[in-house]
């Protein structure tokens, strides 16, 4: 069997984060989702920020750095590997630097990834993707990376999520990526 590596969306997966008008309204957005969800506030080049940490992702990743290596788990994301990597450094994510794939890599080909079993966790399910219409997809990136390779969880927007009993628990999602890994690739 193949080398496993794990790729975990960032945005509405791993994290919520929302665009802030300026400091004051960050201050705010903390005040109103920090009694729900661990947040933080900063600045990009493009303005103010605030993210929220879904309650699990910290151990999700930790997990399956343990079970697979740090250097078999990394983020994928439609953000910039900029902000992907500011991200993952404030929240403490502890993805390493060299598994941090963004836009800009998404036409890429990338030959430490060539024949790895490859599992995606994402808030959007497979239709999803490839409805999208893009050349350079998530899908494509990995691969052509069958239907059954994808675990899709219940996207984590702190506007509409107030506690853990709406969102995938956490055992599920280790038993679905467990499963996905297991799993002859389908289309």
């Amino acid at each position: 069997m193949s080398e496993r590596f794990l790729f975990l969306d960032l945005d509405e997966t791993l994290i919520s984060s929302l665009y802030a008008n300026n400091e004051e309204h960050a201050d705010q957005l903390l005040d109103i989702y920090t009694q729900y969800w661990e947040g933080w506030k900063y600045t990009l080049s493009d303005g103010w920020y605030v993210s929220f940490l879904r309650s699990w992702s910290k151990d999700l990743i930790a997990y399956y750095q343990t079970v697979m290596g740090h250097k078999n788990v990394g983020i994928l994301s439609w953000g910039t590997v900029e902000y992907i990597t500011f991200v993952n450094q404030l929240l403490g994510l502890n993805v390493v630097g060299y598994n941090i794939y963004g836009r800009e890599d998404m036409g890429a080909n990338v030959p430490k990834l060539k024949g790895l079993n490859k599992v995606l966790v994402d808030n959007e399910d497979y239709e999803h993707h490839l409805k999208m219409g893009y050349p350079y997809t998530k899908i494509n990136f990995l691969e052509n990376l069958p239907r059954n390779k994808i675990v899709t969880v219940r996207g984590f927007d702190v506007r509409y999520s107030r506690d853990d009993l709406w969102d995938t628990a956490y055992e599920d999602v280790i038993s679905q990526v467990d499963a996905a890994f297991e799993a002859d690739p389908i289309e």
